[in-house]
């Protein structure tokens, strides 16, 4: 941003040269991958099918609208941070640090949650490891203007421990509710699952950074404005209260999420039983 001038300009331009990266990946993988299975038109999925196969898939809604609800409490959280630098803290400067702060424990944290997955279950993984960014943004909230930079520094390592738990389990959980369609309807949904997921996934990052933008329009915000009370009002709401009351949804929804490291066992045997009993036919 600062090479390209600094700035809306200097974002615009950052945003086009990670841009232009995406598509050296992405177009030489649409030009040069074939697929080895051949499909005919017929196999492919209508919007009948596929509301067929996913209808009764209960957990996986479910799994939609709680990791909608996060990622966007992530996203508006994430898009506050250099305001929130600016006009609560006082230091423009401590904007990348405390990314890099969160992502450097976001990190190392997800190989503890996979360890602690493998030996209880991923929900239970999601449920404690929300306590964490949940406990971050209530701390975010009622941390005083004047509060020296270490406290906030340790909220957002407290944040990242949490968001670890969050990023194994978001993709962890689909895997499962691709068995329970299986076990459910006898039929394999993989792709579609996937990709209707990618669409919760991607809107609830895009309303959450939109949200940023119409947090700050509401309090008048302009580029340069002083700090004023309505402003880190407004702030405030967009880093800590509103992802709080996103996730604390998200968190609550999850706990009437079925599958268990039990429930999971047994599908799994239901669905291999059929499979060799159809064999024998």
């Amino acid at each position: 941003v600062e090479w390209a001038g600094g700035g809306p300009e200097g974002y615009q331009w950052a945003g086009v040269i990670f841009a232009a990266l995406v598509l050296l990946t992405v177009i030489p993988t649409f030009l040069f991958v074939r697929e080895r299975i051949q499909v005919s038109p017929t196999d492919l999925p209508t919007i009948a099918r596929i509301r067929k196969l996913l209808g009764s898939n209960t957990p996986f809604w479910l799994l939609c609208l709680v990791f909608g609800l996060v990622y966007c409490a992530y996203a508006l959280f994430a898009s506050s941070i250099p305001y929130a630098a600016t006009y609560l803290y006082g230091d423009p400067g401590m904007t990348s640090p405390l990314i890099l702060t969160l992502l450097s424990v976001m990190a190392v944290a997800i190989p503890f949650w996979t360890w602690l997955g493998s030996r209880t279950d991923k929900k239970t993984v999601f449920l404690i490891g929300a306590l964490f960014f949940l406990t971050s943004f209530f701390l975010l909230g009622i941390l005083p203007l004047d509060a020296d930079p270490f406290w906030v520094y340790l909220i957002f390592g407290i944040k990242g421990i949490g968001y670890g738990a969050g990023a194994y389990t978001s993709w962890a959980l689909i895997p499962d509710t691709v068995e329970y369609g299986k076990w459910k309807s006898g039929k394999q949904a993989a792709g579609i699952t996937y990709g209707v997921y990618g669409v919760f996934f991607k809107l609830g990052l895009g309303l959450g950074a939109a949200s940023a933008g119409w947090i700050l329009a509401s309090v008048g915000y302009h580029q340069g404005m002083e700090a004023t009370e309505s402003l880190q009002t407004g702030i405030k709401w967009s880093i800590a209260w509103l992802p709080l009351i996103l996730s604390g949804l998200g968190w609550i929804c999850l706990t009437r999420y079925p599958i268990t490291a039990g429930f999971h066992s047994k599908m799994l045997e239901e669905i291999s039983a059929h499979k060799k009993n159809s064999s024998e036919l």
